[in-house]
């Protein structure tokens, strides 16, 4: 579009700025005119300049108006979170992302040190299983055995 300004446009260049109007015309519902050779360049630019300030303010309005919709459905997908689904929204609200951890081998050791490695997914379900319970099992805290000295600093205390 540089040769507008210079006013340079020529057969199927004009033609074809002239077909580019009538599609920004339809699409917009401005009247540009269309440009031949007879057009009178300065004039044409002026009303031009009218009608592009035009389109651009509709072009903002509609923006504005599509940034609107989807911060409102945002906010009402947030507020039926509250009571549909409170776990999703509240990782949500602290940023947490969701972790999973996907087992599709586990390394085991026997009792001779010999390294076997399951990868059937029945044997990795029920070794996990055993690896994890045991490492996660209840603790033997032994505070029935405790010293003296020290039952009366971890004794409960009285409100």
């Amino acid at each position: 579009m540089r040769k507008l300004y210079k006013n340079e446009l020529k057969g199927v260049e004009l033609r074809n700025a002239s077909k580019g109007i009538k599609s920004f015309n339809q699409c917009y519902g401005t009247n540009i005119a269309e440009i031949t050779e007879d057009t009178d360049w300065h004039t044409w630019k002026c009303e031009t300049r009218n009608w592009l300030k035009i389109v651009r303010r509709i072009i903002k309005i509609k923006d504005k108006a599509i940034k609107e919709a989807s911060i409102k459905k945002r906010i009402e997908e947030r507020n039926s979170m509250i009571t549909k689904d409170q776990r999703k929204m509240i990782n949500s609200i602290l940023d947490k992302t969701y972790s999973k951890i996907n087992l599709d081998r586990i390394r085991i050791l026997t009792d001779t040190q010999e390294e076997i490695l399951p990868n059937s997914k029945e044997e990795v379900h029920t070794e996990a299983i055993n690896a994890y319970s045991s490492l996660f099992r209840s603790r033997n805290h032994k505070f029935e055995n405790l010293p003296e000295q020290w039952k009366e600093i971890y004794e409960p205390r009285k409100t």
